[in-house]
């Protein structure tokens, strides 16, 4: 019996990721998640963002598009209300799984950065400078969603 993933799309944006260097708006974690579960779940993520947001080109336009979801200064709390506005509410990060969306913060040196990606068992996969990065989820992941064909 099938489960309903279609996890060779998913390996494509992920090879399309993997070297892909970050542009805010096109190869940035948003974009990356998305089409991560449009191709996995059959969804269509990518094109609710490009509908329900504001285009942002740079690090400030995307600040305040995260911004424009009412939380306060904290970050993760901004990313928190904004992934939650389209994948619904949040999991206990202990119940991520391989192909869930992950939020955490980035590693040494850019610590104070927010990382929004995709669980791959003990580690999460994120766009960086270069491409892809990954990052262990202890203790960079703080938040997770649940992201499975019903």
């Amino acid at each position: 019996m099938g489960t309903g993933l279609n996890e060779a799309a998913a390996a494509r944006v992920v090879a399309k990721y993997r070297h892909a260097p970050f542009d805010w708006g096109t190869t940035d974690c948003l974009h990356f998640i998305a089409e991560f579960l449009d191709a996995r779940l059959d969804t269509s993520y990518l094109h609710r963002v490009s509908m329900e947001l504001p285009f942002y080109q740079d690090a400030r336009s995307a600040i305040a598009v995260v911004a424009s979801f009412g939380v306060g200064a904290n970050p993760i709390d901004a990313w928190e209300a904004a992934v939650t506005h389209f994948l619904g509410a949040p999991c206990p990060i202990g119940e991520v799984e391989f192909g869930d969306v992950v939020l955490g913060r980035a590693s040494p040196p850019q610590e104070r950065t927010v990382a929004l990606g995709i669980c791959d068992e003990e580690m999460f996969m994120a766009p960086g400078n270069q491409g892809l990065v990954w990052m262990p989820m202890r203790p960079n992941a703080v938040r997770g969603w649940k992201c499975r064909k019903f």
